[in-house]
């Protein structure tokens, strides 16, 4: 009995770790990392592999970069915002150490814009200070023609 229950909370236990990175990545944030073989060292070699190929990526990836809600450039990166527990120079220094380019910082809404290579999202996810990754909010800008009722 006291086997079985041990190796429940193994289980679970593992479970839990296994979640908790992953967790902190929006849907279309995860599909992607899920795609791309993930770096868990944190070497700035790994971020140097080949160009990432959207073909390649599943439809959720695939519809987000057509829609330009994902923008992933040329040096493998893209552009998010991570959301944090708190906002402080040491936080933003560990973000800068582990290969994120922190582009804005938004201390009241306690999240950075940045741009996070590909292959270090479900690493960066895992920091403890972060609380989410999600994709940036661009504006929309309707050019054309637009029939309405009114």
């Amino acid at each position: 009995m006291l086997v079985c229950f041990v190796t429940i909370l193994a289980i679970q236990e593992q479970a839990v770790r296994g979640q908790t990175a992953s967790s902190k990545l929006a849907t279309v944030l995860g599909d992607l990392a899920r795609s791309v073989p993930q770096d868990r060292s944190g070497s700035w070699f790994s971020a140097l592999s080949r160009q990432v190929t959207l073909a390649a990526m599943p439809r959720s990836v695939q519809d987000a970069a057509s829609s330009q809600r994902l923008r992933l450039d040329g040096n493998n990166t893209v552009q998010v915002y991570i959301l944090l527990t708190e906002i402080s120079e040491n936080i933003v220094a560990r973000l800068r150490s582990s290969g994120v380019q922190v582009e804005l910082t938004d201390a009241a809404a306690r999240r950075v814009q940045a741009r996070v290579p590909v292959r270090s999202l479900q690493r960066i996810a895992g920091l403890p200070f972060v609380s989410f990754i999600r994709l940036p909010s661009y504006a929309r800008r309707h050019a054309g023609a637009v029939v309405t009722e009114g």
